[in-house]
């Protein structure tokens, strides 16, 4: 599963970097082989100053389907991965039910 990190305005340092990808690998690894790409959009608005304002995108790619998108907001980096990556997870495998349940009525 090939992913891509992007980030505006936030810092980040290689702790917070390996709990995205473990995150992501936890959320996503038994869907990886229908899974071509993840991008990963991270934006801190205020910067140090604080608030509700650290955003997380979570942009999955997969053949037969539009890009699935979770975004979350929070004022936590790992409160907010959490939410995001587990979104992201549900959000594939509602996708997949459905198709999968779709292409067996057709059938």
């Amino acid at each position: 599963m090939l992913w891509n990190l992007h980030s505006s305005g936030a810092e980040w340092n290689a702790e917070l970097r390996e709990y995205l990808e473990r995150r992501l690998l936890f959320a996503l690894s038994r869907y990886a082989p229908k899974i071509t790409k993840v991008n990963v959009y991270i934006a801190d608005q205020n910067g140090p100053k604080g608030g509700i304002d650290k955003s997380c995108q979570i942009i999955v790619q997969m053949p037969g389907f539009t890009n699935l998108v979770a975004k979350t907001v929070d004022s936590e980096w790992i409160a907010c991965i959490d939410r995001g990556t587990t979104r992201i997870g549900q959000n594939v495998r509602r996708a997949l039910a459905w198709k999968r349940e779709h292409q067996t009525r057709a059938a």
